[in-house]
């Protein structure tokens, strides 16, 4: 995230500080269209713990956000489930699959305001429905942002802006 020239940012009606930075970066998760995938687990993959010495995978965690992006089938399939390592440059993962992990990843970070930049892009409908059904369920407290061309999913959101021309339009 870019650091703001002027203006003010609110979450929840409350201003965040400008001056510092990670005030309102630690707010955001953003998942996108093409996730980037580690040679490691799957869960590391999705909780992202070996970056940090300190972090433990929590386990519990990474079954609920399977559950949610509709990944728990395929990683129950895998040898190791998630335990099973996973490598970018393999032809394992589906697009689809990619993207699910991606979404997990950011649904595990606990963020406050989750950014969806066409994540779903790769996704079968049925499988995009049960993930958003499951996502809205269960993480109703939390602001989402999906920028998408798929119309069929806009009833899940309770504001919607189209951007056309670079002008930008709030429909009703």
């Amino acid at each position: 995230l870019l650091e703001p020239n002027e203006g003010k940012i609110f979450v929840d009606e409350k201003e965040i500080i400008k001056k510092n930075r990670y005030n309102y970066v630690d707010l955001f998760s953003y998942s996108s269209q093409n996730t980037f995938i580690f040679n490691s687990s799957v869960a590391d993959n999705i909780s992202l713990v070996s970056l940090y010495e300190d972090r433990k995978i929590d386990y519990k965690k990474i079954d609920l956000v399977t559950k949610v992006t509709q990944l728990d089938k395929f990683i129950n399939n895998l040898k190791e489930q998630e335990k099973t390592i996973i490598e970018e440059e393999t032809n394992k993962l589906s697009g689809g699959q990619k993207q699910r992990l991606g979404i997990a990843r950011s649904i595990y970070a606990g963020r406050e305001i989750l950014i969806f930049d066409e994540a779903t892009s790769a996704l079968d409908s049925i499988t995009e429905k049960k993930l958003l059904d499951q996502l809205f369920e269960k993480f109703n407290d939390k602001t989402i942002i999906f920028v998408t061309h798929k119309e069929q999913i806009l009833n899940y959101f309770d504001e919607i802006f189209k951007i056309k021309n670079k002008k930008i339009k709030k429909i009703d």
